[in-house]
């Protein structure tokens, strides 16, 4: 939705999409629908997952070593993006609604702020509702990810309706595995011959 407004506005404008090496499926069927570049990071999270053990993995290189997993999945990626294509402006689409620590970013940096890297953030639905993305959505008859709908038919109400790289420190709190086994049970049976742990988080 973000790249079509910004689209809107400068039809050349470049995108990306950062492959953490464990997406959902109907992810990258929208990536590959919209043709947006893909970049990979140096060191996938499954790779990192696997090095260190976690979630179960059996067979560490070095167990609980210790990995700064956004950075190297997000960061990296994103600072070569910003590079290659020479941006002064990125923009994301994060939403205040979606977490306590967006609502605050949004409230004190507002919708543009000039990032630590120098290069400005532009958030133009920061302050968008639940409601307005789905209303932009139809109104544009965009393509989105058939995930929502899958979730949507599981109950889940569209205000909770998350996507994200499949692992995280966050999967096993936030119920997202449990979501992963009915969404795309295929994917979660191929992950958990690497990680077993992420059954016990269902």
């Amino acid at each position: 939705m973000c790249l079509d407004l910004v689209r809107s506005a400068i039809p050349d404008a470049p995108a990306a999409f950062f492959d953490s090496g464990c997406e959902l499926q109907s992810t990258r069927e929208i990536v590959k629908h919209y043709q947006v570049p893909t970049i990979h990071p140096r060191m996938s999270f499954p790779e990192m997952a696997r090095y260190a053990g976690w979630w179960g993995h059996p067979d560490p290189v070095d167990a609980g070593c210790p990995f700064a997993v956004k950075a190297v999945v997000i960061d990296e990626p994103a600072e070569v993006f910003v590079v290659r294509e020479r941006l002064r402006v990125s923009t994301i689409g994060l939403r205040a609604e979606e977490s306590k620590g967006r609502k605050i970013n949004a409230r004190v940096r507002g919708e543009l702020y000039q990032a630590s890297d120098r290069t400005w953030h532009l958030c133009p639905i920061a302050f968008w509702s639940t409601d307005d993305v789905w209303a932009y959505l139809a109104s544009r008859e965009l393509k989105y990810n058939s995930a929502y709908d899958r979730m949507t038919e599981m109950g889940i109400e569209r205000e909770r309706q998350r996507l994200g790289a499949l692992l995280g420190a966050k999967g096993e709190g936030s119920g997202s595995f449990a979501i992963l086994r009915q969404v795309e049970p295929e994917t979660f049976y191929e992950m958990a011959k690497d990680f077993p742990n992420i059954r016990m988080a269902t």
